[in-house]
């Protein structure tokens, strides 16, 4: 039965391989065309890749950076939109977004792009530069009536002029005529409030807190925020206080973590992040700390966390999330070689413990075509005794038994039993080490494109 098992599972993945090496070809020709900016020829030749198989990540960023270019703007924010979906921790993603939805006047949500951008990749002065542009057109009075169907945010003008120093900072010789510019355009508009916004120059001293700053920070410490409204209430009172040079945006900042802290906790399942991240779009009161907040809970908490290891010349980044009313965690693993990121498995695990053990089982997954088959009956299986002294153990079922393990993983020992030994006892550290086992010793199980030249 066994023997009938492997043959299977081996005559599929051969009757497979023609099917995606076309498809890969495909791909390589629609990346060729993109960096040779023929547009209209990358779209076809991902059209064909993205016909078989829907969860191609770069596939949907190519073509839909190719729709922006092309100025299809709407097909390229649905394509991004799938991208993002399945890879949210790209800030070039949410970038190109913003630019095409910036094309469609839909100001708020490309401004709401950017700051997932900057929340990401704090490095790139263009996502600043965007950000500042946007933020000016979204306090010009004549975009309310261009405004899309979301609703309108509001930018101060303090921090258009923070983002446009950035910029100039970040990249002096494009952008500081533009900041220049900006703080001419803007310094004679800032209101009182937003003055106190603006950061201390860098050569300022730091001026110790006064009476009212201390009692502000133990209030917000030692209060618990129980609703959203609450917050911004607070947030309003404050925003209006006036308050030593330099204190303000430390104050704001400590009270925007606290909120999101005490409302959403960091326990949250695939339906709140996703709910979350459409508040963040609304609230921008929330930023930037609402944001950080989003992707650290959407990276390492109890329900969705991610993580990876490198093995050779490949970076394998996962991502693992439970959706309410689940026994099961969802996983959508990555190849990252050559700054391309392709999906690389899609599968699910299940974690379990009683009295005596804590279990982890990773299962195969076999790619057909577009679609991923995960078969119950061959898993890698983590297994940890609660109290004894024993130590944890990996196993395999099924198939994978037969399957010859691949442990030419580039790592040295001391790397490697790190990889996969828990950094605690909790049930996310647990996860991961199994992950990153199956990655180091299971690597024939994902799913590598052709194309790719190691």
């Amino acid at each position: 039965m066994k023997k009938a098992i492997l043959t299977f599972v081996f005559s599929a993945c051969l009757g497979a391989t023609v099917f995606a090496q076309n498809i890969d070809e495909a791909y390589k020709k629609g990346r060729e065309s993109y960096n040779k900016k023929q547009y209209t020829s990358a779209v076809t030749s991902l059209d064909e890749v993205l016909k078989a198989d829907q969860q191609n990540v770069m596939a949907l960023f190519y073509r839909g950076v190719s729709h922006y270019y092309l100025k299809n703007y709407e097909q390229a924010v649905s394509d991004l939109d799938k991208a993002i979906e399945l890879y949210p921790i790209r800030a070039d993603f949410y970038y190109y977004r913003s630019l095409a939805r910036k094309e469609m006047k839909d100001l708020s949500m490309a401004y709401a792009d950017l700051s997932n951008a900057i929340a990401l990749d704090e490095k790139q002065a263009i996502y600043f530069y965007e950000r500042a542009t946007i933020g000016l057109e979204l306090g010009k009075s004549n975009f309310a009536a261009e405004k899309a169907e979301t609703e309108q945010i509001t930018v101060t003008n303090a921090q258009v002029l923070m983002d446009a120093d950035k910029a100039s900072t970040l990249n002096a010789n494009q952008y500081t005529a533009f900041a220049k510019a900006t703080r001419g355009e803007l310094r004679g508009k800032l209101s009182n409030s937003e003055v106190e916004l603006m950061p201390l120059a860098a050569t300022s001293k730091p001026i110790p807190d006064d009476q009212k700053t201390i009692d502000i920070k133990k209030y917000i410490t030692d209060h618990k925020f129980v609703s959203l409204d609450e917050g911004r209430q607070y947030y309003q009172e404050l925003f209006s206080t006036t308050l030593p040079a330099g204190k303000k945006p430390m104050i704001l900042g400590m009270l925007r973590s606290k909120v999101m802290k005490d409302v959403y906790g960091d326990a949250l399942y695939q339906e709140d992040l996703d709910a979350m991240n459409q508040l963040l779009n609304r609230e921008t009161w929330l930023l930037p700390e609402g944001r950080n907040y989003y992707f650290n809970v959407m990276q390492n908490s109890r329900y969705s966390f991610s993580g990876g290891v490198q093995r050779g010349k490949v970076y394998y980044f996962y991502k693992v999330n439970k959706p309410k009313n689940s026994d099961k965690y969802r996983i959508l693993m990555y190849g990252v070689y050559n700054n391309e990121s392709n999906l690389v498995y899609d599968s699910y695990l299940t974690y379990s413990e009683d009295s005596v053990k804590k279990t982890i089982q990773v299962f195969a997954s076999l790619k057909d075509g577009y679609r991923w088959n995960v078969n119950t009956d061959n898993y890698v299986q983590y297994e940890a005794p609660k109290t004894a002294t024993a130590p944890a153990k990996f196993t395999t079922k099924g198939v994978l038994v037969e399957m010859a393990n691949d442990n030419k993983h580039g790592l040295t020992k001391e790397k490697y039993n790190k990889a996969i030994k828990p950094t605690t006892d909790s049930s996310v550290a647990e996860m991961k080490a199994t992950l990153n086992y199956v990655i180091l010793e299971y690597v024939k199980l994902l799913n590598k494109p052709s194309w790719w030249v190691i």
